[in-house]
């Protein structure tokens, strides 16, 4: 159960004030490889996306097979990145539609990509890290009505299908799909072995999307929730781990060899205001005054931090008047 717990900040002392700042400050972030951060603005009808995915590819193979002979000390890299994407761009277009396919009034309003490939292999295993960060801005999710403004959110778990071609200054790669946006890559330096796009495609595994955040479909109104008054902003939070895309193994030759790609999705929904949620829409309102139980103890431990400040100020007295 998630717990509403509003201050009204201006009836307590600044110092408490510091106090709770510092312990957001300080409290441990969650470390996840795929995360979703939307920063909604309800003044500004728009809300802003950074939607990075890190997918963890793992291929494993017998020490004494072609493939370790080829790959052992193989290690290759690349950063590429697409700013402003043209509006009218197929890769523009289709991103959107994924959106919409989840909330049809949901408009993209700009989209930035970059794309970042990095493996690494020994004599048994290939390791492939790729990391995909979409930077965007929507607009169409918000509803205002005489009370409140009301935002739709049944977009956030969306996925991208099928290859997404992203042209990064003339080079077109497919950032989504595993065989062409984690192996395919790693094949044109010559090294990787054509079997091995072959060992799976039976299974047709390598066509798997990689921009999936399809483990964060429950409503928000199940997720975490926590509202800070210091800053007047509301956040949704939820996570998941130990998420595989897929999980595949083949004998070739009486040799075992093994395809793994992992995710860890979570995501963060903040809103600038008091909002509460109701399945997948968002709620915006007036935060109301904490009252009763909440407020009594919230009083009780101020007046036991300024006590003990009291007794520390009077003992420094006493110690200045003794030396004195």
């Amino acid at each position: 159960m998630v717990e509403d717990r509003v201050v009204d900040m201006n009836k307590l002392a600044p110092w408490i004030i510091s106090m709770v700042v510092l312990a957001l400050i300080t409290s441990p972030l969650l470390a996840n490889a795929s995360t979703l951060n939307v920063y909604v603005e309800p003044s500004l009808s728009q809300a802003k996306l950074v939607a990075t995915t890190t997918s963890d590819l793992l291929f494993t193979y017998p020490s004494s097979s072609r493939v370790s002979n080829l790959l052992n000390g193989f290690t290759y890299s690349v950063q590429l990145s697409a700013n402003n994407v043209p509006s009218d761009s197929q890769a523009f277009h289709q991103f959107e539609a994924e959106l919409r396919a989840a909330y049809y009034n949901i408009t993209l309003e700009n989209m930035s990509v970059s794309y970042q490939l990095y493996s690494s292999a020994n004599q048994t295993t290939l390791n492939v890290t790729k990391i995909v960060t979409i930077t965007a801005w929507a607009t169409g999710i918000f509803n205002k009505t005489k009370s409140h403004v009301e935002a739709n959110f049944a977009w956030k778990n969306f996925q991208v299908k099928g290859p997404w071609q992203l042209n990064f200054n003339g080079r077109y790669v497919d950032v989504n799909t595993v065989g062409q946006g984690m192996l395919y890559p790693i094949g044109q330096q010559s090294v990787l072995p054509s079997l091995l796009l072959t060992f799976f495609t039976s299974q047709a595994i390598l066509s798997t999307s990689t921009i999936n955040f399809s483990q964060l479909n429950t409503p928000l109104s199940e997720w975490s929730r926590t509202y800070n008054a210091a800053t007047n902003t509301t956040t949704f939070s939820k996570s998941v781990s130990g998420n595989f895309l897929l999980n595949a193994s083949v004998a070739v030759n009486g040799e075992q060899y093994a395809l793994k790609v992992y995710q860890d999705p979570s995501s963060t929904i903040t809103v600038s205001g008091y909002a509460i949620a109701q399945g997948n829409t968002l709620v915006i309102e007036s935060a109301p005054i904490l009252s009763g139980p909440d407020l009594a103890g919230i009083i009780a431990v101020a007046i036991v931090i300024i006590v003990v400040i009291t007794v520390v100020l009077l003992r420094r007295r006493v110690k200045q008047t003794v030396y004195n």
